[in-house]
């Protein structure tokens, strides 16, 4: 183990890379971030916040988390600007959040 984390060790990185491989995750969401969903607010969300738990090293497939991260980032920017879906402050704060969560992540992993 090399921190605290579920995904802080050898095997359990493994284990990711074959979920991630066997599932089509990492490629199902970042489809769903380069295709055209201005118009589907709840399907970016949903599928940025995958990144918001997985997008990160030793789980997300390395050489596609940062672009991955930055569409990420993108689709929550546009998720923002949609009145309609931030109809609360709540959920306006929990978007903020995760968007925060993404940006920290990028700007904080050496590539």
């Amino acid at each position: 183990m090399w921190g605290d984390q579920p995904w802080d060790n050898d095997r359990a990185a493994d284990w990711y890379g074959v979920m991630m491989k066997k599932t089509g995750l990492a490629a199902h969401v970042r489809k769903t971030l380069s295709e055209e969903h201005k118009d589907n607010t709840e399907i970016l969300r949903a599928a940025a916040f995958c990144l918001v738990q997985f997008g990160r090293i030793y789980i997300w497939p390395t050489e596609e988390l940062k672009d991955d991260l930055k569409l990420g980032i993108a689709a929550l920017k546009h998720v923002l600007d949609d009145d309609e879906y931030c109809h609360s402050i709540e959920i306006t704060v929990d978007i903020r959040a995760e968007l925060a969560q993404l940006e920290e992540r990028l700007n904080t992993y050496i590539w």
